[in-house]
C-alpha cells in the first residue's frame, strides 16, 4: 500500500521533467538499516525544513531531516514503513503549503465527441488530493489535447461555456491521474473528493 502511495505521489510530481531530473532512492545500510532519499525540489514540498530522531535500541530508530530539497532518513529496517508512511502524510500535514500550485486538468467533452483538458489551479493538501484554487490565467491557450490533429476540431469561441463548466470545481477536493497529453503528461482530474 505504501509504495502504491508513494507512486501516487511521483505521478502528481510528474511534469515531463521532474521525473527526468529527480528519484527516489531507498538503500541497505549494514547497521542493519536503510537510507531513504526523496526530492522535494519543484514540489509543494520545496522549502521545508524539518528534523527529528528517535532511537529504543539498535533494531529500533530513525532520524529523519528535510534540508528543503530532499527529505532524507536513515532508520532500522523495521522503520522504513514508519518513514515513508509519515513522509506521505504527517510531513505533508504539517507542511502546510498552499503557496505551490499544480497545473491539473478537466476534462471536457464538445458537443463534437471532442476531449479537450481545461486548466486549473490546484494546491496539493496530501500525496494524491488537490484542492482546486482558481481556473488558470490565459486559459484558453493553456487548453490540452491529446492528439495535436485535434487542435484542428477546437473552436475557442466557447471560453465561456468551458469556463461554466469548470467553475463549480473552484475550492472542491479532487483526486488526479496522469494521463498523456501531446505535449507531455499531465495530471487529469479524475473523481471528486468529498
Amino acid at each position: 500500500m505504501i509504495l502504491f502511495e508513494l507512486q501516487k505521489w511521483i505521478e502528481a510530481q510528474s511534469d515531463g521533467d521532474w521525473e527526468h531530473e529527480y528519484s527516489i532512492k531507498m538503500e541497505t545500510t549494514d547497521s542493519p538499516g536503510c537510507n531513504i532519499s526523496i526530492p522535494i525540489i519543484r514540489t509543494s514540498l520545496e522549502g521545508y525544513i524539518y528534523e527529528d530522531k528517535f532511537y529504543h535500541d539498535e533494531m529500533d530508530w530513525y532520524e529523519i531531516l528535510s534540508d528543503g530539497n530532499y527529505f532524507i532518513s536513515n532508520c532500522s529496517l523495521n522503520r522504513a514503513g514508519y518513514v515513508l508512511n509519515f513522509f506521505l502524510n504527517d510531513f505533508f500535514k504539517s507542511s502546510n503549503r498552499t503557496d505551490v500550485f499544480y497545473s491539473v486538468f478537466y476534462k471536457y467533452i464538445c458537443e463534437n465527441s471532442l476531449e479537450l483538458f481545461l486548466p486549473l489551479e490546484a494546491y496539493l493538501i496530501d500525496y494524491k488530493t488537490f484542492v482546486i484554487n482558481s481556473i488558470e490565467p490565459d486559459f484558453i491557450s493553456n487548453i490540452k489535447v491529446k492528439n495535436i490533429e485535434d487542435f484542428e476540431l477546437f473552436k475557442n469561441d466557447d471560453e465561456n461555456a468551458f469556463i461554466d463548466a469548470i467553475s463549480y470545481l473552484i475550492n472542491k477536493k479532487v483526486n488526479c491521474k496522469i494521463e498523456m497529453l501531446f505535449d507531455y503528461p499531465a495530471l487529469v482530474i479524475c473523481d471528486l473528493v468529498f
